[in-house]
């Protein structure tokens, strides 16, 4: 089984980067055997599905809807929001689940191996996914973005892993990675006093990292500005958001990017 993870869909674009994500989406939606909605039981999970499909869908794929963190409904509130997604026309299945108590994702998978077509191997069984390390060590450090900040920070943030370098011995990886931003007063809110906020978000994406690889790393992090570049496709994809395995290193331009 394939998966393709799509970005969350969002109901406006805003910019480039908000026009680019929604592209990835129906170019998923519209090559996908199965297609499964992930919404969130805790926020308007029926308004969330409103103009998540296109009113005519071209792929005629089996839609299954997953309503996740139910552990946090109670038992009739479960029922509402399934009932309710059952009524729409085109909804096949619809799973309450919870992901973080492990219940109900063994009927997701079920349902969707049923509906599957048989084909050749794609990729080599051990193969978990097409992306290298690196995109995850960006995509952990990008989860830290959002747990630590506020408001509009983690939405104008990329991360980009400049260098991974794999040391045998007791020394420990060396990765160095940067946080681009759009504007002067996010670096100083993504640094903090004195360096403090950097430091603790440093630390706890180290961690994980570190979980991640079975190994010790260190850490180097850092903050530029990137004015605008949510809006800008030379931006976009001089910071590899067309290309997630891309390994070029980003270009300044003109315009030498502000460095913390």
């Amino acid at each position: 089984m394939v998966l393709l993870d799509t970005p969350g869909v969002m109901k406006e674009e805003f910019n480039k980067l908000d026009e680019m994500m929604l592209k990835s989406v129906r170019n998923a939606m519209a090559n996908a055997d199965v297609l499964l909605a992930i919404v969130d039981a805790t926020r308007d999970p029926c308004g969330a599905f409103e103009g998540l499909l296109p009113e005519h869908r071209a792929n005629p794929a089996p839609l299954g809807v997953i309503i996740n963190k139910c552990d946090l409904l109670q038992v009739d509130e479960i029922r509402e929001v399934k009932e309710y997604f059952e009524r729409i026309p085109g909804v096949e299945r619809v799973f309450p689940v919870s992901a973080l108590a492990g219940v109900g994702h063994d009927a997701v998978r079920e349902w969707a191996l049923t509906h599957l077509p048989e084909g050749p191997t794609l990729y080599p069984k051990d193969t978990i996914s097409e992306h290298p390390e690196r995109f995850f060590i960006a995509e952990i450090i990008r989860e830290k973005i959002f747990l630590q900040y506020q408001q509009e920070v983690p939405y104008s943030t990329q991360v980009w892993v400049e260098s991974h370098k794999e040391r045998d011995g007791v020394k420990k990886d060396l990765i160095l990675a940067k946080i681009f931003c759009e504007r002067k007063s996010q670096m100083g809110i993504l640094i903090g006093k004195e360096g403090r906020a950097l430091k603790e978000l440093s630390t706890a994406a180290r961690l994980d990292i570190e979980k991640f690889l079975g190994r010790p790393v260190f850490l180097d992090l850092g903050v530029k500005v990137r004015e605008g570049w949510r809006s800008d496709e030379g931006s976009l994809e001089d910071l590899g958001l067309d290309d997630p395995n891309k390994l070029e290193q980003p270009a300044l331009g003109p315009a030498p990017d502000i460095t913390a």
